[in-house]
């Protein structure tokens, strides 16, 4: 009867959850992960630009959540920045009856992501980015080390469609 919608992170995608998609602690739960516009297995139709900001991927996500669940309870669970797209779902009269904000961002009215980030430094919003960077960064987050962890993000980094990273952090 219960869903849980499960949001990633940046240039992620929905295999982020893969061990909550195959735990026994959620028999009882509908389960869906989204990939966000413009990461993961998503699609952007051909010749048209898409916008990218937090408002827009919220609406779709939004959008996509109300026709999902219909007028059954859900659950929201968000990483990273899926936590701040999650946060504008909400302005889309979607209504959970829980959420869960794991490694939440902290932006807000004055205060976006080019006033935490230095430029340059962070290859979270770069689209041209070497692998031995992405897999160097990703060893030095992930808490597990576990090699295959590393390459399944490793492969979702690269599955996010450029302009992805550099649009998000413009907008």
């Amino acid at each position: 009867e219960q869903t849980v919608f499960f949001i990633h992170g940046n240039s992620g995608s929905h295999r982020t959850w893969y061990k909550q998609l195959n735990s026994e602690l959620f028999n009882n739960y509908h389960l869906v992960a989204f990939d966000l516009p413009g990461c993961g297995e998503s699609l952007i139709p051909k010749g048209i630009e898409w916008d990218y900001s937090l408002l827009s991927s919220g609406k779709v996500i939004a959008e996509a959540i109300k026709q999902l669940a219909g007028s059954k309870p859900y659950c929201l669970v968000g990483f990273s920045y899926g936590t701040s797209l999650l946060s504008e779902t909400l302005n889309h009269s979607v209504t959970p009856v829980g959420i869960s904000l794991l490694g939440s961002c902290v932006v807000g009215e004055g205060i976006g992501l080019d006033k935490l980030l230095v430029p340059g430094e962070n290859i979270s919003f770069h689209d041209d980015v070497s692998e031995e960077k992405v897999r160097q960064f990703l060893s030095e987050i992930l808490k597990s080390g576990d090699e295959e962890e590393i390459n399944l993000h490793t492969e979702d980094f690269f599955l996010s469609k450029p302009p992805f990273r550099s649009a998000l952090i413009q907008s």
